[in-house]
């Protein structure tokens, strides 16, 4: 995750710090905001089905049942 995060702030600041276009530069900005927080957001999905999230698949277990089989 934390790879991904240097890639892309690396290309992003690197076009932000050549131009001189403001518009530009927030339109980048923004552009690198939203790449990175959906990047995150799968990340974090993808963690929670392999913990067994809210919505757990059928034959997965849910986050309660692991707790329930530690206690034992």
């Amino acid at each position: 995750m934390l790879k991904l995060l240097n890639e892309f702030s690396t290309f992003y600041f690197l076009l932000f710090d050549t131009t001189t276009d403001t518009s530009f530069k927030k339109n980048i900005l923004l552009e690198f905001y939203h790449k990175v927080i959906t990047k995150m957001k799968r990340f974090i999905m993808l963690e929670e089905k392999l913990v067994g999230g809210s919505r757990p698949k059928r034959g997965m277990a849910t986050k309660k049942d692991l707790l329930n089989n530690v206690k034992k």
